[in-house]
């Protein structure tokens, strides 16, 4: 099914050249998989493969080209696993261990679950080393 619109005027108009990117999340199926390859930007993987990501992806990379997308360049947002260390603050090389792993297991975005402080100077104090070393960690100097 088709669904349209007659007159219909929107601002501001997406940045992209294409549109607005759309985030599919789902489990790997196929109707998750028919909506990636044909409207899908990017996939946040949902179920079991949220605990295997690697699996995952594959899985579904499988599903999008069955329902018709060759190309994978859908995006793949992942979970950074932050390891504490004995202090309770980020063990910096431990976690980003994993994002060498996870880039090459198709993961191109990062969510990391870490607490912010409502203050500014603890905030940046805080999260500048995780910034930096995440930047190292997939080859951005900036």
């Amino acid at each position: 099914d088709e669904l349209s619109f007659d007159a219909i005027h929107m601002m501001p108009k997406p940045a992209q050249a294409g549109g607005v990117p759309l985030w599919v999340s789902g489990t790997v199926n196929q109707r998750v998989a028919r909506r990636l390859a044909t409207f899908g930007s990017g996939w946040i993987p949902w179920g079991d493969a949220i605990d295997d990501v690697v699996t995952g992806i594959a899985r579904m990379k499988e599903a999008v080209a069955a329902a018709g997308r060759e190309a994978w360049d859908l995006r793949v947002l992942g979970t950074l696993p932050i390891v504490k260390a004995d202090n309770g603050r980020i063990a910096l090389d431990a976690t980003m261990e994993q994002v060498g792993v996870l880039r090459a297991a198709g993961v191109t975005d990062f969510l990391a679950n870490v607490g912010v402080p409502a203050d500014p100077v603890e905030a940046e104090d805080r999260l500048t080393p995780l910034v930096s070393a995440f930047r190292q960690a997939v080859g951005r100097t900036a």
